[in-house]
């Protein structure tokens, strides 16, 4: 009997941690204010942040171009699977107006100058050491992510995981500065 008392009793306190959870996440993404998360035709928040080689690069420093800003960790196999098709896209498009700001999310330069070693990226790699772009400022969730920005400094597309060519191309060519 005993041995059946206990069982109920942990079946119990598991179901209310279970209760308590569920309600939680509903609260998250139900009932809290979604008012600053980013949408397309929003201005997009500038922010500044370190390369790899330690100069500060902000999004401001590229008002009249059409920025990629790609959210990603070298962790993040999708994020992986995309970079070739970034740095392609790049290449086609980067003397048209078109320009690439990785950031890597929350890694040490370490792990990032191994990745970008790996796939050979020639665009600005920017660190985000401790989220706050990520979080505080874009509310990234799930990586891979990507904010297309205007020249004009709005956002024109949020694409949340990985991007193919087509997918990428379609978009520089809705960013691009007119000629």
């Amino acid at each position: 009997m005993h041995k059946k008392k206990r069982r109920y009793w942990i079946r119990v306190s598991v179901l209310t941690l279970f209760t308590m959870l569920l309600g939680f996440a509903i609260y998250q993404t139900v009932l809290s204010d979604q008012s600053e998360v980013l949408e397309e035709g929003d201005k997009a928040p500038d922010f500044t942040l370190q390369t790899l080689e330690g100069e500060d690069v902000a999004l401001s420093d590229y008002r009249g171009q059409g920025v990629l800003i790609n959210f990603w960790a070298s962790w993040c196999e999708p994020c992986k699977a995309e970079m070739p098709a970034i740095e392609r896209r790049y290449e086609k498009f980067k003397e048209h107006g078109f320009e690439v700001l990785a950031v890597n999310v929350g890694e040490s330069k370490l792990s990032v100058k191994g990745f970008v070693r790996g796939f050979d990226l020639s665009f600005p790699i920017l660190l985000d050491p401790d989220k706050h772009v990520t979080t505080d400022l874009y509310h990234i969730g799930p990586l891979p992510s990507s904010i297309f920005v205007k020249p004009d400094g709005t956002v024109s597309k949020i694409v949340i995981g990985q991007m193919n060519d087509s997918l990428i191309e379609q978009n520089v060519l809705n960013i691009l500065p007119e000629e």
